[in-house]
């Protein structure tokens, strides 16, 4: 009999440890604040949202003040009729075989921890100047001098701009900390409109096919850019295109699915204790599918992570938001792509996806997320779609943008530098002919008909022309910006999933965990690939679901039933 106990025991201790109870030895000892200060305990503004951006590079006003940078450069809309005109049906796909869920992914991040809102997020800033985009001779849209674009400036700290010693500073209004606030908002009064005040969960919409995020309020800034009923989440953005509000609903419900096994373990929790706990896993899950799948899809190889470094400014760089984390854009392509539950595809325009919620009231998210991971991606390259260069936002002429021409004169509105300059200042070695950026023809002969020598070259024309580094979907600039940024990023972050000592216990498992289990969790869709960031690779269904749960369970009991037959038939036989 004895054996019989010990051989039960070991197999108990096989089983999966949250077939056990997996939240039951945790606690809350720190959680992020929602406007990010207090993470560095020396510098507890740092992290801190509405502080202005930091630079990199020297600033390149044109007065060395606050007027655009590169103002020798072509007309915007020149480079972007010349260089990033894709023609309709022609589609360059990534090399690497990454999907649609990697532009979509990349968005869903930059609005965890960058935004520097126009009067386009935020009619309260109607009084920011405008810069008028001319439309040059032979533009298919527009006549010749006529404005085709009227593009207000970035809101910037009122108190530079003032003189050269103290030049424009643009704000980012959100906590650089990859913390979640996209789901939950950057201010307590946020986050509780988001909150059900039971059990530690965030307030749904019921749908047939799944719960979706709560409607808008009535006159919120969510509801007055939309067509129809809009959603509200921690990101005022979650409404601009279908697939990043159905991944931010993908992540309230992980956190509705968190708080219930919270709950279930640990029955005596309040609901604020619930809720912050539900907030830490689901922020760290978030992190580490950005460090542990993301980046590496990108082919961005950072240092190893050693310890938090409380020297370490987290701050988004200008030269990341308004350039090199630009580089999606140039990766959507014509339509969304949905998928239903008999793999029947429906396409719908890009440009219909845009500030449309009713498509997910309608669909779900279901079909969405497994459009996005089944479509392979455009090319990281200096091609913008029509969906997105004439017809962002609306139909050319009736409110329509151009992309292309909108991440040019951001970048000169915060003053950045020209391409050359930043390679300089950074420690890469300038470039003195457009063939050193790449070989292919077409990309030189673009680049050397519209600007006049390569230190005219805008930053974000330079860095999508560059050719790619080996196993990467960036050139050199591109590169160092974005892994200078996540390396600060995470460094910088008390707070860090793999530095929080309340998550030591769950860090294997959050490290473990893939967007792939995050959608099977919370989704209906079957077969999941592995990666969902490529589009090739299939998944190893190796997910411990309730039935394999269940069979562990069974198949335990079975064994100690035939355990404690063969004892008594020995005894038996033994008499």
């Amino acid at each position: 009999m004895k054996k019989i106990v010990i051989l039960t025991i070991g197999l108990l201790i096989l089983l999966p440890s949250f077939a056990l109870g997996q939240y039951q030895s945790i606690s809350l000892s720190d959680s992020y604040s929602f406007n990010g200060s207090n993470n560095n305990k020396e510098n507890l503004e740092w992290g801190e949202a509405n502080l202005t951006l930091r630079r990199l590079v020297n600033q390149a006003y044109s007065d060395g003040v606050s007027e655009l940078s590169n103002s020798g450069s072509p007309n915007v809309r020149v480079i972007s009729n010349t260089i990033c005109d894709q023609q309709p049906g022609l589609n360059i796909i990534d090399e690497r075989n990454l999907s649609d869920m990697n532009w979509v992914w990349g968005q869903f991040i930059s609005h965890d921890i960058d935004f520097t809102p126009t009067a386009v997020f935020d009619t309260r800033l109607q009084s920011l100047e405008r810069i008028q985009i001319i439309a040059p001779e032979n533009d298919q849209y527009y006549r010749e001098n006529q404005t085709m674009m009227s593009v207000f400036r970035s809101l910037y700290d009122v108190r530079t701009g003032l003189s050269r010693e103290n030049s424009r500073e643009q704000i980012n209004t959100v906590t650089p900390w990859l913390d979640g606030s996209v789901v939950y908002g950057t201010s307590e009064q946020r986050v509780n409109e988001l909150r059900t005040f039971e059990g530690g969960k965030l307030i749904t919409t019921e749908h047939d096919n799944g719960d979706l995020l709560r409607l808008a309020p009535v006159n919120s800034i969510e509801e007055q850019r939309v067509r129809g009923l809009a959603f509200f989440s921690g990101d005022t953005r979650a409404n601009e295109n279908i697939a990043l509000t159905a991944v931010n609903t993908l992540f309230v419900r992980e956190h509705n699915r968190i708080a219930e096994e919270i709950l279930n373990d640990n029955p005596e929790f309040s609901d604020e204790e619930i809720f912050q706990m539900a907030r830490k896993i689901n922020t760290a899950i978030i992190q580490s599918i950005t460090y542990n799948e993301f980046i590496p899809s990108l082919g961005i190889e950072l240092e190893p992570y050693v310890e938090y470094d409380k020297s370490v400014d987290p701050q988004i760089s200008h030269l990341f938001s308004v350039v090199a984390f630009r580089i999606g854009h140039s990766q959507i392509g014509e339509q969304f792509v949905i998928v239903n539950e008999t793999d029947i595809k429906q396409t719908i325009p890009m440009q219909e996806g845009f500030f449309n919620p009713s498509i997910i009231q309608k669909h779900g998210i279901d079909s969405i997320i497994k459009g996005l991971f089944v479509t392979k991606q455009q090319a990281s390259d200096i091609y913008y779609h029509d969906s997105i260069r004439n017809f962002l936002f609306g139909e050319p002429q009736r409110g329509g943008l151009d992309l292309c021409g909108l991440d040019i004169i951001r970048a000169r509105d915060h003053g950045i530098p020209d391409y050359n300059t930043i390679r300089k200042e950074i420690g890469l070695i300038p470039i003195t002919e457009f063939d050193e950026i790449n070989s292919d023809q077409e990309v030189i002969r673009r680049l050397s008909q519209t600007y006049r020598n390569v230190d005219e070259l805008d930053p974000i024309i330079g860095i999508l022309a560059e050719e790619h580094i080996e196993d990467s979907t960036l050139g050199e600039t591109g590169y160092y910006i974005i892994k200078e940024q996540f390396e600060r990023t995470r460094d910088g972050d008390r707070l860090f999933y793999l530095n929080d000592p309340d998550l030591e216990d769950l860090r294997e498992d959050i490290s473990n965990t893939r967007l792939s289990d995050v959608i099977e969790r919370n989704t209906r869709i079957d077969n999941v690939p592995d990666n969902v960031f490529f589009v090739s690779e299939i998944k190893n269904n190796n997910l411990r679901t309730d039935n394999q749960i269940s069979f562990a369970y069974i198949a335990v009991f079975l064994i100690v039933v035939f355990a404690i037959y063969a004892q008594q038939k020995s005894s038996r036989i033994s008499k």
